[in-house]
């Protein structure tokens, strides 16, 4: 059952016969030993890690790293960390003025100050990294193709002359703040703060979690916001929605057709090393035509009650295999 707002309830379906393999991630064994499960809604990141340790809750999904050191320090409660983690981005609106411009959309690359935003919105500088890569960081995928010159630049005078040159300045952009996430709401403050810099004309709308997914829908509504692309995005580029063209999130219009190329080039490949290069080319173009602006991987911590056993959260925070020895 689910109660919005509130909490979803699960129940174990005794008739399920799982699978013999090993389990590994989302495939293989996926055997349940607990009779329910509850996924509690508490909004107040602190709320949540003053619940786990009291026992109100026996796990917690992500949350900011500026928690782990209580997690670590107590020893009743066990730290999981996210790898390869979670990738995020600025994603702008590409179907209207002013993103579907690109020379907005470059000014808001030149001047990102990606090292700013992460530390804002993770903290402790060992849960995230700089990131180059339109995938993820540390994977087979590894490539700086493009980013030359367009990532981390930091560049406000530059950008400003995009802003001029395209006739924005002072045009109104609606930046949506959820604040009922972890890392989201201080990244939409920083990139408030820079798009206003630049020449825009800034509202910073703060809401909850379920508005911008509703709004997000109506791409008259906005100009702005973030989210993140977690484990799957490793995979592979196909995956990767806000490189494809209409891509869910933003919309990307790929107006050159050259991404569109690309992908179906990747696609067709014949082996692992082939792929790779279209790889390379797609990580490139990203950089040139700027479907969403890169900001880096960050690392969420979990963390659960020593008495969960059996839990491996990584790559999702999957329950089965895991009993509560009490």
């Amino acid at each position: 059952s689910w109660a919005p707002g509130d909490r979803w309830t699960a129940e174990r379906w005794d008739d399920y016969q799982p699978r013999s393999e090993p389990s590994s991630a989302l495939a293989g064994n996926h055997t349940v030993y607990l009779d329910s499960m509850e996924w509690i809604e508490i909004p107040d990141l602190a709320s949540r890690v003053a619940a786990l340790a009291v026992g109100q809750v026996d796990a917690l999904d992500e949350f900011k790293a500026d928690f782990a050191p209580q997690i670590l320090d107590n020893p009743d409660l066990n730290l999981f960390i996210n790898t390869p983690g979670n990738g995020t981005s600025v994603w702008l609106n590409h179907v209207k003025p002013p993103f579907n411009d690109i020379r907005a959309r470059r000014a808001v690359q030149l001047a990102y100050p990606t090292a700013k935003a992460l530390t804002a919105a993770v903290g402790d500088p060992a849960y995230w990294t700089l990131c180059t890569n339109y995938i993820a960081c540390n994977t087979r995928w590894d490539t700086d193709a493009g980013s030359e010159g367009h990532y981390n630049m930091q560049d406000v005078e530059a950008a400003k002359a995009l802003i001029v040159e395209a006739g924005f300045v002072g045009f109104k952009v609606r930046v949506m703040q959820p604040l009922d996430m972890p890392v989201l709401p201080d990244l939409a403050a920083v990139t408030a703060e820079i798009l206003e810099e630049i020449g825009f004309e800034v509202d910073l709308q703060p809401m909850d979690w379920a508005t911008l997914g509703t709004r997000r829908a109506d791409p008259e509504l906005w100009e702005a916001f973030h989210t993140w692309s977690g484990t799957g995005r490793v995979l592979g580029p196909l995956l990767n929605t806000s490189l494809q063209k209409d891509g869910w999130f933003n919309k990307y219009q790929d107006t050159s057709g050259k991404m569109s190329e690309l992908m179906a080039a990747y696609a067709s490949a014949g082996s692992p090393e082939e792929q790779f290069s279209v790889w390379e080319q797609i990580n490139a173009f990203a950089y040139e035509d700027i479907p969403i602006v890169r900001i880096g991987d960050f690392y969420p911590p979990l963390a659960s009650r020593k008495e969960v056993k059996g839990w491996n959260p990584i790559p999702f925070p999957v329950m089965w295999g895991t009993w509560l020895e009490r």
